[in-house]
């Protein structure tokens, strides 16, 4: 388990004077829109991670994680565009119109090499999740939710089995990876203790994956391992158009290619349904 206060302590100075600076007074809804934040989570560690939506009204707060190794940038990011293709990182804007407020996290500084690869269940990585949850709480006291795409799935998976009681309220898993990579790493959501999940589950994904870490018919076999949350949803999707790139890529089915829209919207009225704002 995470040892408790050891996030909170390391943001009590740094994270403080970051929310200071962060939306001014007097500043317009175009410049309040996006934000690069840098937080210390472990002792001489730090994460960035990009900030977008309003927190009026004290939002659900949403953590979203991209797949492959989770390395995207933001370094180097200039903050036009998107840092990655990812179906989760291009599509934040959508999330943030849905009434949410969005966090896109970065690698770690300590995992700059490889990223997130064969690290998404550790305690570390869970670690500093709860570290960008705690810095996000301070700009809402809306419910904390957990959304990943294909790897990224084993990030939110990962957390939702160590973080305390009452630090989540749900999380929401598309792309699902189901089975072990070619290259020899045993990393798949089933990788996590899903049965200390304790929150619902939404498990999205399309019908046409070709992925072969993300096969869709695995789905209804994973949902039965989450045998501790108090529900677990699950959302098949088709269509979609203009797929181009490798089948685990993201401009294919795989992400999602063609009916982001539509995928989002779903998934964040499941959010405001659980957490009792449904709009």
């Amino acid at each position: 388990m995470i040892r408790p206060n050891t996030c909170h302590a390391a943001l009590a100075g740094a994270a403080l004077l970051a929310l200071g600076s962060l939306w001014p007074t007097g500043t317009n809804a175009a410049e309040r829109e996006e934000k690069v934040v840098q937080v210390p989570t472990r002792p001489g560690i730090t994460v960035k991670f990009i900030l977008r939506g309003q927190p009026h009204g004290n939002p659900p707060i949403v953590v979203l994680f991209a797949g492959g190794n989770g390395l995207i940038d933001l370094d180097a990011w200039n903050g036009k565009g998107n840092p990655a293709g990812n179906f989760l990182v291009r599509t934040r804007k959508h999330w943030v119109k849905h009434g949410l407020l969005v966090a896109v996290p970065d690698a770690p500084s300590d995992r700059k090499g490889d990223g997130l690869l064969q690290w998404r269940t550790s305690r570390d990585h869970a670690a500093d999740i709860r570290a960008i949850i705690a810095y996000l709480r301070r700009l809402s006291t809306g419910p904390a939710f957990l959304v990943g795409t294909s790897a990224g799935s084993i990030s939110a998976a990962g957390a939702a089995a160590r973080l305390p009681p009452g630090e989540l309220s749900g999380i929401a898993l598309t792309a699902s990876v189901t089975r072990y990579a070619r290259s020899g790493r045993r990393d798949r959501v089933q990788s996590v203790d899903l049965e200390k999940i304790r929150v619902p589950v939404l498990l999205a994904h399309h019908e046409d994956d070709q992925c072969y870490v993300t096969v869709p018919d695995d789905v209804a076999g994973l949902a039965k391992e989450f045998t501790n949350a108090p529900g677990v949803t699950i959302r098949m999707y088709r269509g979609g158009k203009n797929y181009y790139g490798p089948d685990c890529g993201s401009r294919t089915a795989h992400g999602f290619r063609g009916i982001e829209k539509e995928v989002v919207a779903d998934i964040a009225a499941w959010i405001h349904r659980i957490a009792g704002q449904a709009r």
